[in-house]
């Protein structure tokens, strides 16, 4: 057998305490430098590592949930180290992470098992689709984040139970990136099988990027506050009994955001249904509740729908198939509403309206009504337009009264049912300023029945001669008093 060489690369049978190495010694200015010549044993070097001569490691075990790692010495005695950080007290795996302060993640198996063991100021890691089957309704805690990490949360199954809550509880909290299904069940009605149940006054949920999709039932029904959902159901898309911000809303068969408390008010908001419903409807059961810098669309139903509303301001509606906008017993400001199939701005008992315009395709661009007794209705600024009929309306009934300052009305529609505006009712309607136009030969200002409206300061385009029906009566005194006004 050939001599082994020390430079040869060969492993050797076997290594035990007693193995021979050969070393150099570099502080030795004797040692021949062309090569090793002190030889040592592998149990000599356990100092160096160690600093006990006594233990050779010859096995151990690591237990991750104790910190604890177990050496096995040369002698069969152990060792223990402990005090060391580890991955915590869950398993080394899982959807749901809650992370420390040196970012070291402790994992959990279900969103409520980390909801559970996090501490306010937390945030929950989402890493993976889930899917639960099971009869589980999330309860949301105060000050503990969700950062969904753009992956689906979906509860499948037929039951009542919820895919989020606040339990009734007061819960302060955001939600990030991501979507929350609610499938496989059939519509109850407003309070169960929902994406996001807000029950408590206090509550408020703050969402960026987050998805709430609900194939058959309603998506969300809130009494706290939500900010900043995108929102697509089956039903109602959000029943509100609270405050919504920033919310994007789409309704398959019914109202998109759906308001009927006095405690409503709707912020920044979109709504649209596709089906029989409103885009954003406000039934209020006593006068109440606010609608801002809105927007309604619907196909089937009115844009926006509002009843009882003390404060409508900044919003839009849209309607295929009915009023942009219709406003009942409300005030009103710097509102525009658009039809294709109704009214672009349906308005009854209005006690206070300013900078209101309709526009309609097919009908009246606004018809305004004061059918109540007793009732006063003032607008200002008032604009109407329509393609293909005569464009305003207005009608007061028994002992209510309507001014309107400023009408500017304009009829598309060539030929002589193309009027700029059709006055109707008692006698208590007044006109004071503005201009009439219309197309070719309709009258201005007309009315179907004998009539007395104090009109002044109006500005009439038309060929039509004279350019007000005979059926109206001027009702101003036309008296001008010392400082130029005319009593009206």
């Amino acid at each position: 057998m050939p001599q082994q060489r020390l430079t040869d690369r060969t492993l050797a049978p076997y290594v035990d305490k007693d193995t021979l190495i050969h070393i150099v010694n570099t502080g030795d200015t004797i040692q021949y430098s062309g090569g090793s010549s002190y030889k040592t044993t592998l149990e000599n070097l356990i100092p160096i590592f160690s600093g006990n001569s006594g233990s050779f490691v010859t096995g151990g075990t690591y237990n991750n949930t104790t910190g604890t790692l177990t050496l096995i010495n040369s002698t069969g005695g152990t060792n223990s180290i402990t005090g060391f950080t580890t991955g915590g007290t869950s398993t080394s795996y899982g959807i749901f992470g809650i992370s420390d302060s040196l970012g070291e993640y402790t994992y959990y198996s279900t969103l409520q098992s980390a909801i559970n063991a996090a501490s306010s100021g937390d945030v929950i890691q989402m890493f993976a689709n889930v899917t639960e089957s099971s009869p589980v309704t999330v309860i949301l805690k105060d000050g503990v984040d969700l950062n969904m990490n753009g992956y689906t949360y979906t509860l499948d199954r037929n039951s009542t139970d919820h895919c989020l809550t606040d339990n009734n509880l007061t819960v302060n909290c955001k939600i990030y990136n991501g979507n929350i299904v609610r499938s496989n069940v059939s519509y109850v009605n407003d309070t169960t099988s929902l994406c996001l149940y807000v029950q408590n006054t206090n509550t408020v949920i703050e969402t960026v990027g987050v998805y709430f999709i609900s194939p058959a039932t309603t998506g969300i029904n809130n009494n706290g506050t939500v900010r900043g959902s995108l929102v697509e159901s089956y039903t109602r898309g959000v029943v509100n009994s609270g405050k919504l911000y920033s919310l994007n809303v789409i309704a398959t068969l019914e109202t998109a955001i759906y308001c009927n408390s006095i405690t409503s008010e709707v912020y920044d908001c979109i709504g649209r249904s596709n089906g029989l419903g409103f885009g954003i409807g406000m039934l209020m059961p006593s006068f109440a509740g606010s609608i801002t810098n809105s927007v309604g669309y619907s196909l089937g139903n009115a844009g926006i729908y509002a009843a009882n509303v003390n404060r409508i301001q900044s919003c839009v509606g849209y309607s295929t198939a009915s009023d942009g906008m219709a406003i009942l017993n409300s005030i009103a400001q710097d509102c525009k509403g658009y039809s294709s199939g109704g009214i672009g701005m349906d308005l009854e008992n209005v006690y206070l309206g300013t900078n209101m315009l309709g526009y309609s395709y097919t009908f009246l661009g606004v018809n305004v009504s004061v059918p109540t007794n007793g009732v006063n209705s003032k607008l200002e600024n008032l604009t109407s337009s329509s393609a293909t009929n005569y464009s305003c309306g207005l009608s007061a009934l028994g002992t209510a009264s309507l001014v309107v300052k400023n009408l500017q009305s304009t009829s598309l529609l060539s030929g002589g049912s193309g009027y700029a505006c059709t006055v109707s009712g008692n006698n208590n309607i007044k006109i004071m300023g503005g201009s009439l136009d219309v197309w070719n030969s309709a009258e201005c200002l007309t009315s179907s029945l004998p009539i007395t409206v104090a009109f002044v300061n109006l500005s009439f385009k038309t060929s039509a001669t004279p350019p007000v029906n005979t059926n109206i009566s001027q009702g101003s005194l036309g008296l001008i008093d010392s400082y130029g006004n005319i009593k009206v």
